[in-house]
């Protein structure tokens, strides 16, 4: 059930990552930074150890590379229209 709960608030996120913004900055620095510490416990500690927060772990990770590919993609297109 946890697992079903973060796949939905992951789909959230990823909806959430569309706009362009400096909130939308500091939220996609944020989730790489628990990113790191969540994958640090998981590596140093074995209550961490399990498949289930392997999982959330992968979901974070998911979820910072979308944001970070939507931002480059809307940087291009916000260079390439201040261009013309």
């Amino acid at each position: 059930a946890f697992s079903m709960l973060a796949a939905a608030l992951l789909l959230i996120e990823a909806v959430k990552t569309t706009s362009t913004s400096t909130a939308s900055l500091v939220e996609n620095g944020l989730a790489f930074l628990v990113f790191i510490v969540s994958f640090v416990f998981f590596l140093l500690n074995p209550a961490f150890g399990t498949i289930e927060f392997a999982l959330i772990i992968a979901m974070m990770l998911i979820d910072f590379m979308a944001g970070f590919v939507v931002m480059t993609i809307s940087s291009r297109r916000d260079v390439a229209w201040a261009a013309e």
